[in-house]
């Protein structure tokens, strides 16, 4: 993100000096920027990686991650009203009967209280049909599947995992941009994201579709590098250098 030179911001150098809020939003947004950067590199042994299971959310300033993002050279942005958003299923369900049988896995969605989104993996322990938890939903207590891997050709547990991760995205994507749902403000109820940084171009178009489903329609601006240099990497080198370097 370009900037008048007269007219500073508090990004003009992204520092790791401040303290844990301000550490975990920075991790935030290097997660979803490489996780957006490596959907448009096919070749996987040059991925950004951010050495991390999962990335915590808690603390997350989303107003300094949108901004972070823009820094980099990405963005997102709400550009108008989504049609998937008043079905009652999700749009990557369309057309695919959910296969509850033993062993099979695939990513719902709860809502606790109003506008708090969880998403997560169900693995089907034993044969069972749908509950009825709502009366505009039939599914399972954990809520409606959002999207199950029937496709033989893919790794089945891979995809899975990686849109557990997509579908944390689209949701954090909803509450940083100011999301709605049923009226209220979209929140994310979970507390850190799945770092599955070997994202593929089809994981774009489906995060592009969860958030019209959850809220509105999206815009996703994506660099084609990431410029290190506006990243103040001292306190990296403080903390590693007592043990490798003295």
């Amino acid at each position: 993100m370009k900037t008048n030179k007269s007219e500073p911001t508090m990004l003009d150098r992204v520092s790791l000096h401040h303290g844990s809020s301000h550490q975990d939003t920075v991790r935030i947004a290097i997660s979803i920027l490489f996780s957006l950067v490596n959907s448009r590199q096919p070749d996987p042994d040059k991925h950004y990686v951010l050495i991390a299971d999962q990335v915590f959310i808690r603390n997350a300033n989303w107003s300094l991650v949108k901004q972070l993002l823009e820094h980099f050279g990405g963005g997102v942005k709400f550009s108008g009203e989504s049609e998937l958003g008043v079905g009652t299923g999700s749009p990557l369900m369309d057309g695919i009967v959910l296969d509850r049988a033993t062993g099979k896995s695939w990513i719902y969605m709860k809502m606790g209280t109003i506008g708090r989104i969880h998403i997560g993996i169900r693995t089907q322990k034993s044969n069972s049909t749908a509950k009825t938890i709502a009366e505009y939903h039939k599914t399972d207590r954990d809520g409606p599947a959002i999207f199950q891997c029937q496709d033989d050709s893919l790794d089945k547990k891979n995809e899975t995992e990686m849109m557990e991760g997509v579908g944390q995205v689209a949701v954090c994507f909803c509450e940083m941009l100011g999301g709605e749902i049923d009226g209220a403000p979209i929140r994310c109820d979970f507390q850190k994201i799945e770092n599955k940084s070997g994202w593929k171009g089809r994981y774009i178009d489906m995060l592009i579709k969860l958030v019209g489903f959850f809220s509105r329609i999206i815009q996703i601006d994506i660099p084609d590098s990431i410029d290190f240099s506006i990243v103040d990497w001292q306190p990296v080198r403080d903390y590693l250098r007592p043990p490798l370097f003295n």
